[in-house]
């Protein structure tokens, strides 16, 4: 499971890993508290896993990374108590992705 690799996976080196690391899991923390449709949570999950999964390699894909924010946005964008942390998550992604 994606929360195990989580956990076990290596530090990114690159601080604009760390910084995309960090800001999954606080979305992710956010989204443990937020009682919105299944069917969001479920797709903003599959989000969050998306980007673990990037991170473990130490050399995401910006193409897949970039499909992974669409999820999140797709299913949280219109939350204004998670426009924070999805924006966070946006910004990161921009760094490492050469957009921001």
């Amino acid at each position: 499971m994606v929360d195990d690799l989580r956990s076990a996976g290596p530090r990114p080196a690159d601080p604009h890993l760390a910084e995309l690391r960090a800001a999954a899991q606080a979305l992710r923390r956010e989204l443990a508290g937020y009682r919105g449709d299944p069917a969001d949570l479920r797709a903003a999950e599959e989000g969050l896993d998306a980007v673990d999964a990037h991170l473990l390699t130490g050399e995401p894909d910006g193409a897949r990374l970039r499909g992974a924010l669409l999820l999140l946005v797709g299913a949280l964008g219109s939350v204004s108590a998670l426009s924070g942390p999805v924006g966070d998550v946006r910004r990161a992604i921009d760094r490492i992705t050469g957009k921001g």
